[in-house]
Formats: structure tokens, C-alpha cells, sequence
């Protein structure tokens, strides 16, 4: 059994409040814009609204706007280390 959608709702709450960009004094623009497309929030502008790994290993993101993936954010390990320190 899963859980119900107020279970989902309050953890999805607890978990923008605890990762929102205001309470991370050091956190980059370029951050906040993936914790905001990973929450489905809107904390840069322009907002990431897509993302995607290449095969070697980089991460590439689209704004709003753009056509395309034309941002290169950096390699998927720098991002997973990135966002398991931010969920410490």
C-alpha cells in the first residue's frame, strides 16, 4: 500500500520548505534554478524546465524560452554530490 495523497502533499511541503534557495545563504543561481525544477518550482528567471544526462556523463538543461538544451550545467556526479549535501 502506498501512501495517500495527503501523506505525499505534507512530504512534498516539508521537503520545498527544507530545500528552498533563501535558506542557503552560499546556494548559486544556477542551483536554485535545478532544486527549482526538481520541486516544480519557480525560484530563478528564467526557470529550468528540462533537463537530460548525455551519454558521457554531462548534464544539459533548458530555460523557459529556449529552444533546445543549450546550458550545460556541469557532470552528473557534480550534481549528485551537490544535491546529496544539500538533503544532509
Amino acid at each position: 500500500m502506498g501512501l495517500s495523497n495527503e501523506e505525499k502533499q505534507a512530504i512534498n511541503f516539508q521537503l520545498k520548505r527544507k530545500l528552498n534557495p533563501a535558506r542557503f545563504r552560499g546556494m548559486s543561481p544556477k542551483m536554485a534554478a535545478i532544486v527549482g525544477y526538481f520541486l516544480d518550482e519557480k525560484f530563478t528567471d528564467p526557470a529550468i524546465n528540462e533537463m537530460a544526462i548525455t551519454s558521457d556523463g554531462f548534464v544539459m538543461a533548458g530555460h523557459e524560452g529556449d529552444i533546445g538544451l543549450n546550458d550545460m550545467i556541469g557532470t552528473d556526479e557534480d550534481l549528485n554530490r551537490n544535491i546529496d549535501s544539500l538533503l544532509q
